[in-house]
């Protein structure tokens, strides 16, 4: 068992497209690695449900968006999706803590903030929050046309 482990994870790495991308291997995912990532989905919600954003990832978002205006790079933030399943593990403390965060990113750091979508099903999801590759397709559709396509338009101006 241990090889294919070793095997699953170097995957990543030796199919990494030149932008980094890597197409999850859904059909190659055994119940067993579902089922833990579905573990470590449902540990984040617990982390998220007790806590603030912590004070390192704040500073290196803030330390992002300078570097990258200094180097006159267009930054903007993006909300990854999650499934409803993943989305309904989270208190109502937790979804108010990340509104509240990302007003203050747009507030202090005057970074524009996409939001994650809300209408996708459970189907478009492997585990709650890797896409499938139609849920990935969909997803990219979507963040184009309700976001990136607006927002490189009015960052050209």
């Amino acid at each position: 068992m241990r090889a294919g482990s070793v095997k699953f994870e170097s995957r990543s790495w030796e199919e990494m497209d030149s932008f980094g991308f890597v197409r999850f291997p859904v059909e190659h995912l055994w119940e067993t690695k579902r089922d833990l990532l579905r573990e470590n989905a449902r540990a984040q919600a617990r982390v998220t449900n007790r806590k603030d954003i912590s004070d390192i990832s704040d500073r290196a978002i803030r330390d992002l968006v300078a570097r990258c205006r200094a180097e006159g790079i267009a930054v903007a933030v993006v909300w990854a999706p999650e499934s409803p399943w993943l989305r309904g593990l989270y208190c109502p403390c937790a979804h108010g803590r990340v509104e509240y965060y990302t007003q203050t990113l747009v507030d202090e750091v005057g970074v524009t903030v996409f939001p994650a979508p809300t209408h996708f099903a459970e189907e478009d999801f492997v585990d709650g929050y890797h896409l499938t590759p139609d849920g990935a397709a969909k997803y990219s559709r979507w963040f184009a046309d309700a976001h990136l396509r607006p927002w490189l338009a009015k960052v050209r101006e």
